[in-house]
């Protein structure tokens, strides 16, 4: 047994709509700059804590019940975007 507590920031969502007096001046109707997180953070009890603590249990008939098996941690992304409206 173990505990298990973990915080996860799954998510984050930035988004900026530059003002329509400054896109106009640059030839734009519109212009939006985005970003976006996956999995930016996770804050686990146990620090040396190397798999996922999301990671499943496998259970049923097979011979490994009652086992856990451990998936790859789940990588990091960091998207950029621009939308601009001619």
């Amino acid at each position: 047994m173990e505990d298990a507590s973990f915080i996860r920031g799954r998510s984050l969502n930035l988004n900026y709509r530059l003002p329509v007096s400054f896109t106009k001046k640059i030839g734009f109707k519109s212009l939006r700059v985005y970003t976006n997180l996956d999995n930016f953070f996770l804050i686990a009890q146990d620090r040396n804590r190397v798999f996922d603590p999301e990671s499943s249990s496998f259970g049923g008939g097979y011979a490994g019940q009652g086992q856990t098996f451990y998936d790859t941690p789940r990588p990091r992304t960091l998207t950029f975007g621009i939308n601009a409206n001619l």
